[in-house]
């Protein structure tokens, strides 16, 4: 096969066919990179800084942060679990759940805080506080997700906000991937349609419990409430 020598070509789709020498090309790109090395040399270091810093903030910093907080909240979870709402909200000789959110905030172990504040201040009547908390709760996984719109839900129902009530129990039937869990707040959501007049939405929500989750408790004796928003949808 024969070898090619001299300068390549390369033909362009202009109308008159001109042939642009490659070497020309070539020669531009060692221009530009002349001009302009100086940026793209600090590019590649700005670059450097930021992930190296990254990683040094993360195993410096956050990793033992984390591990400091999730010591600090023992006490707490102690006392939710126990039911003392307020002494895990504001501790007492120990961390509670505002103090871990002050000190920990920008940990893991400090973003669960920030849920578990929002559980002690529904049971504790303060609803707003409850939203405030629950809302700056950066939920992932399976259930948090679904549990943090369903408290949502509950605390705008108590509110007597029923229109984000029903948002929110709607966005915790399709959040997560707990069946358990999501038949419960879609059933809250068909009851309080049920009251807010939209028997409609509350049918559709009570197919939906027995067609997808048949084997939960929320879809025992679901065919009655089915009838109910079906007669009352008449």
């Amino acid at each position: 096969m024969a070898t090619q020598t001299g300068p390549r070509k390369i033909i362009t789709k202009k109308s008159d066919d001109t042939l642009i020498d490659i070497k020309k090309v070539e020669n531009s790109a060692e221009v530009f990179f002349e001009k302009y090395k100086n940026l793209l040399t600090y590019g590649v270091i700005a670059l450097a800084v930021i992930f190296g810093g990254y990683y040094l903030y993360k195993n410096m910093y956050l990793l033992p942060k984390q591990k400091e907080a999730v010591q600090a909240m023992f006490k707490a979870e102690q006392m939710l679990e126990r039911d003392s709402f307020a002494q895990a909200l504001n501790g007492g000789g120990y961390n509670g759940f505002l103090d871990i959110i002050k000190k920990y905030g920008s940990t893991p172990a400090g973003n669960l805080a920030k849920y578990y504040a929002g559980v002690c201040y529904i049971n504790l009547g303060k609803f707003d506080d409850a939203i405030s908390q629950l809302e700056s709760y950066a939920a992932e996984g399976q259930i948090t997700p679904t549990m943090k719109y369903g408290l949502l839900g509950d605390a705008y129902s108590e509110k007597k906000d029923f229109v984000k009530a029903l948002k929110n129990y709607k966005d915790a039937s399709t959040s997560g991937g707990v069946e358990t869990t999501k038949a419960m707040y879609l059933k809250r959501f068909a009851l309080l349609s049920e009251i807010q007049h939209d028997p409609a939405a509350a049918l559709e929500a009570y197919k939906t419990i027995r067609d997808k989750y048949p084997n939960t408790n929320d879809a025992q004796n679901i065919e009655k409430y089915i009838a109910r928003a079906e007669a009352t949808k008449k």
